[in-house]
């Protein structure tokens, strides 16, 4: 046969397979570099359309991360992502900053008005904290009405003042739309100085946010 014929005239054949994004389409590219057995040279390159499965990938590796009510990574993303930062902070000594936030009273809204109710508070609040960072800043939902802000190459101060702004718009909401929404944080900055474990600044941070729940407790208004 042809393909018998091509294989006996072959003294060496390579080949090397690789992805290539060309004009916005990716290729897989099989490129074979060939020498005859009478010597003469070839080279021979076959590329297969894989923009679909590669977008398919994409998505699925998004889907994997995000989290599906709110659209912002999940719990798995946002504790990857603070293990790379733990890891900057070693390799490099740069600083960054982990806000744990806890929405106030969100059963109370979920059990009294129901889930749609405790789900527009929960997008309420999202809303703010994004309008409120930066685009290199991490927000997570950690899960039900727990979240998780990492602010890289801040310090602590920055970080407080941007839970303020989250809580000014906050409070604006509540003025304008008879609303009693709020929150409770903890921040720390993580500096070379830091234990750099991830359960233990998880565990320091929480152990802050619940200073101030504490404290919001003794203060609780119902909300409307």
């Amino acid at each position: 046969t042809m393909h018998e014929r091509y294989l006996k005239n072959i003294k060496e054949q390579r080949n090397t397979v690789y992805d290539e994004n060309i004009n916005n389409k990716w290729y897989q590219i099989n490129e074979a570099s060939i020498q005859w057995i009478d010597g003469k040279a070839a080279r021979i390159i076959v590329g297969i359309d894989i923009t679909e499965v590669k977008n398919s990938e994409r998505q699925m590796a998004i889907s994997a991360s995000t989290d599906l009510m709110t659209g912002i990574h999940n719990r798995q993303a946002g504790l990857d992502f603070l293990n790379y930062f733990i890891g900057d902070v070693n390799n490099s000594g740069t600083n960054f900053s982990v806000c744990y936030i806890d929405i106030n009273d969100l059963k109370y809204v979920n059990d009294t008005y129901g889930h749609a109710k405790g789900d527009e508070y929960i997008m309420t609040f999202v809303s703010c904290v994004k309008s409120s960072t930066r685009k290199t800043d991490i927000f997570a939902r950690l899960g039900g009405d727990e979240f998780l802000i990492i602010l890289p190459n801040c310090r602590y101060e920055i970080a407080e003042n941007i839970l303020g702004i989250v809580t000014n718009k906050l409070n604006f909401i509540n003025e304008s739309e008879n609303k009693m929404y709020s929150v409770s944080f903890g921040i720390m900055e993580i500096t070379t100085e830091t234990t750099l474990d991830p359960e233990y600044i998880l565990s320091a941070v929480d152990s802050k946010m619940y200073y101030m729940k504490e404290e919001f407790k003794k203060n609780r208004k119902p909300l409307s």
